[in-house]
């Protein structure tokens, strides 16, 4: 998935949907874990085939936890 300027990107810690403009770029928030999702579209069409985009979710922030796994994967490569 690529993220450019103007990408929405979900926050499901934070509830909100953080959109880029072309005054103010997408701005990913310092220590976030952004995965690969999907977005369900809009519509009849759609609906009735199942139709779905690709999203960038946020699942969580960086903790302790996940700095110390992160350590450890480097540690291994």
């Amino acid at each position: 998935m690529i993220l450019t300027g103007t990408s929405r990107l979900y926050d499901l810690v934070n509830e909100r949907v953080i959109v880029g403009t072309l005054d103010e770029p997408l701005a990913v928030p310092a220590g976030a874990v952004v995965v690969p999702g999907v977005r369900q579209v809009v519509g009849e069409f759609a609906a009735a085939n199942g139709i779905a985009l690709s999203a960038a979710v946020i699942v969580k922030y960086r903790d302790e936890r996940t700095d110390a796994r992160v350590a450890l994967e480097e540690a291994l490569r």
